[in-house]
């Protein structure tokens, strides 16, 4: 079974990226630091380094869980029409539906990361 994990900084909340994940969330974030302190060169590489010179926490959020992985693709390819991930420019409906999620992913985490 898989997730679906939205990584985001502790500034805005804003889902920046999405990781498709079978291990757990403190895993995969743990991952994510040690590829980006070993150098790697992915964009969220890039983006986790440029927050913490920044000096904003990185964190993430478990959007949906106990996927089969037949269904990941479909629900990530949703994931990101829905909020405009990755994209410069975000759609009204989909500046809406980023603000529901940050204040869901806000209420959920208890305003903190």
């Amino acid at each position: 079974m898989k997730k679906i994990i939205l990584v985001y900084n502790s500034k805005d909340f804003e889902p920046m990226f999405i990781k498709v994940s079978d291990v757990s969330l403190d895993q995969e974030l743990a991952n994510i630091f040690r590829e980006t302190l070993s150098g790697e060169g992915a964009k969220i590489h890039l983006w986790v380094k440029k927050m913490w010179k920044s000096e904003l926490e990185v964190d993430a959020y478990v959007y949906l869980d106990d996927i089969e992985d037949s269904d990941v693709n479909p629900l990530v390819d949703d994931c990101q029409q829905r909020y405009g991930i990755g994209k410069r420019y975000k759609t009204k409906t989909q500046k809406e539906n980023v603000l529901a999620l940050k204040e869901h992913i806000h209420r959920d985490t208890g305003g903190s990361t």
